[in-house]
């Protein structure tokens, strides 16, 4: 789910002038706090897990850009300081991940492996989310694993990564959030990317306008035959 919003960006300018830009926002599914919701009214789970999943969030981020507005010299993503041991829940490739980590809890590992697997399949085998990790439940850097390896940034490992994961979950035994949520084994939902259709293939190849003057020739000599 994806939803735009009517934005307006402020800009300071300078000696108290403020410039105003409209903007469309547009929000990918807040998973997170989809998965926390639905984690919060499983009957099957128990309520320790639930509190624990309550606790995750993502870190307070923001960005900050100098320069003209159209033409910014610099560009600075912000996000808190986070203060504690660092743990790797997930990665984007490997996801063996060491359960002597300093700080490691493995009631979050579980529900965060559990949120990868229940990511994979809302998408139907399109994506997962990766690369999770953070101080306690503070969660920061997380990564979108795309079977379309053109989406997203440049850690999306795409069908490796994904088949990775597929290949190292354990669920049925060993994470009582994937089965109290029936997410069933974690298999290869064999997506595959919808094709275009040919006339917008055409005009892909031919500056946006279909040429079909080739398979005009061939329907004349067909009707010559």
């Amino acid at each position: 789910m994806r939803k735009a919003y009517a934005t307006k960006v402020k800009t300071d300018m300078g000696e108290g002038i403020e410039h105003i830009n409209h903007w469309v926002a547009k929000a990918f599914g807040h998973l997170l706090d989809q998965y926390k919701e639905i984690l919060m009214n499983c009957p099957t789970l128990n309520c320790h897990l639930k509190h624990k999943a309550q606790q995750i969030v993502l870190v307070r981020h923001a960005v900050i850009a100098t320069g003209q507005v159209t033409a910014p010299t610099s560009v600075y993503f912000l996000e808190a300081a986070l203060v504690g041991p660092y743990v790797k829940y997930s990665s984007n490739i490997d996801f063996s991940i060491p359960e002597n980590q300093p700080g490691m809890d493995m009631d979050l590992f579980q529900i965060l492996d559990a949120f990868t697997h229940w990511t994979y399949n809302q998408s139907n085998g399109k994506y997962l989310m990766s690369d999770l990790q953070g101080v306690g439940p503070m969660l920061t850097d997380p990564q979108i694993l795309d079977m379309d390896p053109n989406c997203w940034a440049d850690g999306n490992t795409s069908s490796e990564g994904i088949h990775s994961f597929l290949e190292m979950h354990c669920c049925h035994p060993g994470n009582m959030v994937c089965e109290a949520l029936k997410l069933g084994k974690a298999v290869n939902l064999k997506w595959v990317k919808p094709i275009q259709s040919f006339d917008h293939l055409l005009a892909s190849r031919n500056n946006g306008t279909p040429d079909l003057s080739y398979f005009n020739s061939v329907s004349e000599t067909q009707r010559d035959c």
